[in-house]
Parts: C-alpha cells; sequence; structure tokens
C-alpha cells in the first residue's frame, strides 16, 4: 500500500519508505486527487475542494504550483498525475490506496455472490482492518468535499462492521459480534439496528440481563438526545427476551 488515507494521510516510496508532505496545502490536493484516482479532476472543483469559502485571488495558479511540487512525490510512490483537459488526474493502480481497496473488499463481501458467510466475513475483516482511525483525519477541516468524503467513508465502514455482526451471528461468533458492535456504538449511539444486533448478541451469549440493560441503555440515550422511544420492533424484541422466546435469527 502506497497511499493511506484511512486515517491520516500517509504516503510511501517503491521501497516501502514514508515520504513527508509538509504543506497542508499540499496534503489537500493529494488527498482530492486520490479520492477520484484514475478519473479526471477539472481545476474549479479542486479549488472548490480546497478553499469551500472565499478562494485566494491566484486559486487556480496555486493548484498548478501545488502540482508540480506533488509530482516527483507521487511518482516515487508509482503513480502520476496527469495533466487533461480542464484539469488532472492521478493514475495509479487500486492495490496502491487503501480507500479503492477498502472499497473494493467491501463490495466483494456485501454485493450478490455465491460467497459463503466464512468468506464475506474474511473479506470484511480485511477491509476493516485497513482503517488506522479516521478516514482523513489530518484533512477533512470544517467542510467541503473532503469533508463530505470522510463522511461517506465512515459511513460505509459502520455499515461494514454491522454486516460483519450479523456474519458473526450467523456462524455463532457471539463475542466477535458484540466486540464490533460496541465500537461501531461508540461512534454512532444513536443507531439502532446496531443496538438490535448487540442485544440479539448478548442474549444468544447467554446475557440475558447484559441484553436487557442494553435496551435500558439506548432508550435513555434516544430519549435524551432526540426525545423519541424505541422502535415498535425493538420494544417487541426487548419484551420477547423478558419472556424469554426470541427468534433464532434476527
Amino acid at each position: 500500500m502506497r497511499f493511506l488515507m484511512l486515517g491520516n494521510l500517509e504516503v510511501y516510496d517503491k521501497d516501502g519508505r514514508g515520504i513527508r508532505l509538509s504543506r497542508t496545502k499540499h496534503r489537500q490536493l493529494l488527498g482530492l486527487l486520490l479520492l477520484r484516482a484514475n478519473h479526471a479532476v477539472c481545476v474549479d472543483q479542486l479549488v472548490d475542494g480546497m478553499w469551500p469559502v472565499d478562494p485566494p485571488r491566484f486559486a487556480r495558479g496555486n493548484i498548478k504550483t501545488y502540482v508540480s511540487a506533488l509530482r516527483p512525490v507521487v511518482d516515487q510512490a508509482g503513480a502520476l498525475i496527469e495533466t487533461v483537459p480542464r484539469g488532472y488526474q492521478l493514475t495509479v493502480r487500486f492495490e496502491y490506496v487503501d480507500v479503492l481497496k477498502f472499497e473494493e473488499l467491501f463490495q466483494a463481501a456485501v454485493g450478490p455472490s455465491d460467497r459463503d458467510a466464512a468468506e464475506r466475513v474474511d473479506l470484511l475483516q480485511q477491509a476493516l482492518g485497513l482503517w488506522r482511525g479516521e478516514a482523513l483525519q489530518d484533512l477533512k477541516g470544517d467542510g467541503g468535499p473532503l469533508r463530505y468524503a470522510a463522511t461517506r467513508l465512515q459511513e460505509k465502514r459502520i455499515v461494514a462492521m454491522q454486516n460483519l455482526a450479523r456474519l458473526y451471528l450467523r456462524l455463532g461468533h457471539h463475542h466477535d459480534a458484540i466486540d464490533r458492535l460496541r465500537m461501531a456504538l461508540s461512534w454512532e449511539p444513536l443507531r439502532e439496528p446496531l443496538w438490535r444486533l448487540l442485544m440479539f448478541a448478548l442474549y444468544r451469549d447467554g446475557r440475558q440481563a447484559e441484553a436487557l440493560s442494553a435496551y435500558r441503555e439506548f432508550r435513555a440515550i434516544l430519549v435524551e438526545n432526540i426525545g423519541l422511544e424505541p422502535s415498535g420492533e425493538l420494544q417487541a424484541l426487548h419484551s420477547m427476551m423478558l419472556s424469554g422466546d426470541v427468534p433464532l435469527t434476527v
């Protein structure tokens, strides 16, 4: 892997040595080009991405200067920044970019195929193993395309975690499901489907009291933050757990 964005931006040369990029604007520009790797990005899009509010008068010229500075860096990492009509394109093998590799593994795991549960688990574990922190952690700033991309990637990370937990439950790996769900809930404590899976995993692991406690915890969070009760579906699951009549699958 040469270009890492699932965490702080990091770049490595062909021998695996880190390449230092100290200037923030260089890093932002590289991030924008990598997010659209192997596709043309017009200069206006790059300006909007780097200066979402009040771009400098000579922004287009600045972009050209930054591209010139980035070209030798990208070349060391085995990629190429090409000049194309109206903009630039970063051409790179997908396996060199962690975001592209994550999305390929994610799609292979959740898309239609003949893969069994164990194979899908392996793909999702590989995909989630690429993450080192929040996506674009040092680049996303207060808005613009980098912030949007970070939010989109985090959403896909949570969906991957949720799918992995479901597969763990199908395979009877309750402890693994519980660990993944608790991690996802630390990021998204208001997401009811995660709580539903957590309750089910705890119950199937023989921890009925903890499953009921999870329901109370979620209800308290929900009421405090948005003034709503859990859905009828979750309330029904809670009632079934109280009576000991829980379905085998969730």
